[in-house]
C-alpha cells in the first residue's frame, strides 16, 4: 500500500488520453468505420482508469495527507489537480448511455469541482500560491486591488492587454 502513496496527481492525464481515444473510436463506430464495441470498450476503460485513480487519490488523502497537501502547494503539481474534476465530466459523458442518473451526478460534481479549483487557483489572496511570489496576507486582502488595465498602453490603443497585472495598495 505504500506504493499507492507515490502515485502522482499527474496520472490523471492518462484519463484524457484513454478517454479521447475511446471517444474517437466511438465516433468511428457511429459512422460505420469501425465496430461500435471498440469505442465503447475504450470509453469504459477511460472511465475505469479515472475511477481507480480517484480512489487512489482519496486513499492518499487519508493515508498520506502531507504528500497531497504538498502537491497543493507545489505550483507545478497543483495544475494537475484540475484533471480530477475534468475527468469526472468526461466519465459522465462516457456513462450517459448506460446510467443517466450517475452521469448527471458526475457532471454536477465535475462542474462544481472545476469551478472550485478555478476559484482557488485564480483567487488573488488564495491560500495556494507559489512561495516565491509576494502577495498580501489574507487579513489585508480587502485593502489590495489589481491595477487598472486602463492604464496599460494596450488599453489606451483599444487592444486587449497581455494579461499581466500587479497588486497595489488601494
Amino acid at each position: 500500500m505504500r506504493s499507492l502513496q507515490r502515485v502522482p496527481v499527474g496520472f490523471f492525464g492518462m484519463v484524457l488520453g484513454v478517454f479521447g481515444l475511446g471517444s474517437a473510436w466511438r465516433y468511428a463506430g457511429t459512422i460505420g468505420l469501425a465496430p461500435h464495441w471498440v469505442g465503447e470498450v475504450g470509453v469504459l476503460a477511460g472511465c475505469a482508469v479515472w475511477l481507480v485513480l480517484a480512489l487512489i487519490y482519496a486513499y492518499r488523502f487519508v493515508a498520506a495527507r502531507e504528500r497531497v497537501l504538498a502537491e497543493w502547494s507545489d505550483p507545478g503539481q497543483f495544475a494537475f489537480i484540475s484533471l480530477l474534476p475534468a475527468g469526472a465530466v468526461l466519465v459522465s459523458a462516457g456513462v450517459r448511455p448506460y446510467v443517466p442518473v450517475v452521469s448527471g451526478v458526475l457532471l454536477a460534481a465535475g462542474v462544481v469541482g472545476q469551478l472550485t479549483f478555478s476559484a482557488v487557483r485564480c483567487a488573488p489572496c488564495g491560500a495556494v500560491r507559489s512561495r516565491s511570489t509576494r502577495r498580501p496576507p489574507a487579513s489585508t486582502c480587502r485593502r489590495w486591488r489589481r491595477t487598472s488595465s486602463a492604464r496599460s498602453p494596450s488599453a489606451r490603443r483599444g487592444t486587449p492587454s497581455s494579461g499581466t497585472c500587479s497588486w497595489v495598495r488601494g
